[in-house]
């Protein structure tokens, strides 16, 4: 995880180099005006409308008053849902990834609106930075959030269980295809899953013949790299629904001899995503410990073509005959 400590706080703290904090702004009539928790006689509608504010989301302008430097985001409205301020915190942590701390001043009602705008920063505070020679360094790794309630230790665990797991699917989707095959994306579930109650088991080629699984065969029969299906499941004491969730993993899809034309074929690296997103939200669930079983099927092969690819005319027989 990016960010390494989460607060929260009924006051302001205090300005400090490297920190900047983060208010919002809504329409009011042919102005705009500031929205957030605590008082900020410094922006007012005159001083806001002349520096440009806008209250659209995702836009934004930085002012310096004193020791404070504000970051000033559009919010759209002045009682925001949750999932508004969620996406204005990710919104604000892209923005601001040159700041050590970021506190987000902003309205919040409950501990749902603090712990969404917690969720949002670490989740816009990603960036994949694997294959660059230079990568550059991501300063923030401190968040604060000033609202009245505090969210318990618990509330807190759960928003970076399920943080931690959108960034392992973004770090599967963003991996070049010639590094994330089936056999190796299978291999990452079973580490993401290790030291979990969840339980992974792979069929390889030799299984999924054995059990007669001809659409997934067809569909890698044209690769060298072989697919693989993947069972991630939990099953905790005492559960009373079964939830199933199944996910397309082709870790590459060219389209097979049915060649998609070249600027179709940049960005299905990505078509694995829904894999990725089935098994690491069974694993969330488990490290999370809720009450439901879960099942997730991972159906994962690289499309390719070649002289044992799959031809357009060719009769498969399923293995429901």
């Amino acid at each position: 995880m990016t960010i390494k400590n989460i607060s929260f706080s009924k006051k302001l703290p205090t300005a400090k180099p490297g920190q900047v904090t983060i208010v919002g702004v809504v329409r009011d009539g042919k102005s705009v005006a500031l929205v957030s928790k605590s008082e900020h006689p410094e922006l007012s509608p005159a001083t806001l409308t002349r520096l440009g504010a806008q209250a659209a989301p995702e836009t934004s302008i930085r002012f310096v008053s004193g020791d404070r430097t504000f970051l000033v985001i559009g919010l759209d409205s002045a009682n925001p849902t949750a999932n508004t301020l969620r996406e204005a915190a990710g919104y604000a942590a892209r923005q601001a990834k040159d700041f050590a701390e970021l506190v987000f001043d902003l309205p919040t009602n409950d501990e749902g609106d603090a712990l969404a705008i917690a969720e949002g920063a670490c989740l816009g505070s990603y960036q994949f930075e694997e294959f660059k020679s230079k990568p550059k360094a991501l300063t923030s790794n401190s968040v604060l959030v000033v609202c009245d309630a505090k969210p318990s230790t618990k509330s807190l665990d759960q928003v970076l269980t399920l943080s931690a797991a959108v960034e392992t699917v973004r770090n599967l989707g963003n991996t070049p295809p010639n590094l994330l095959y089936p056999e190796k994306l299978a291999q990452e579930i079973q580490r993401a899953a290790k030291g979990t109650t969840a339980s992974v088991e792979i069929w390889d080629v030799k299984k999924l013949k054995e059990e007669k699984c001809a659409g997934i065969l067809s569909v890698g029969q044209g690769s060298s790299r072989p697919p693989r299906l993947i069972k991630v499941e939990y099953k905790p004491k005492g559960a009373t629904k079964h939830l199933a969730l199944v996910g397309k993993g082709i870790t590459f899809d060219t389209g097979g001899l049915t060649l998609k034309p070249g600027i179709g074929m940049l960005g299905m690296k990505f078509d694995m995503a829904g894999a990725a997103t089935v098994g690491l939200a069974a694993i969330a669930i488990a490290k999370l410990g809720l009450p439901i079983q879960v099942t997730a099927y991972l159906c994962v092969a690289e499309n390719m073509p070649s002289a044992t690819a799959t031809r357009p005319s060719d009769v498969i027989k399923f293995r429901n005959g």
